[in-house]
C-alpha cells in the first residue's frame, strides 16, 4: 500500500461511507417518524 493509493482511496471511502449511513438513516429512521407524525395527527 503506497500512500499515494492510500490519498486517493480515502476521499473515496468517506463517500461511500457517508452514503451508506445516508441510506440506513432513510432506511430507518425516516419510516418512524412518519408513524410519529401520524399518531400525533
Amino acid at each position: 500500500m503506497s500512500r499515494e493509493f492510500l490519498k486517493s482511496a480515502m476521499p473515496a471511502t468517506g463517500v461511500a461511507i457517508a452514503s451508506m449511513l445516508i441510506y440506513f438513516h432513510y432506511q430507518t429512521v425516516d419510516p418512524v417518524i412518519h408513524s410519529l407524525q401520524l399518531f400525533e395527527h
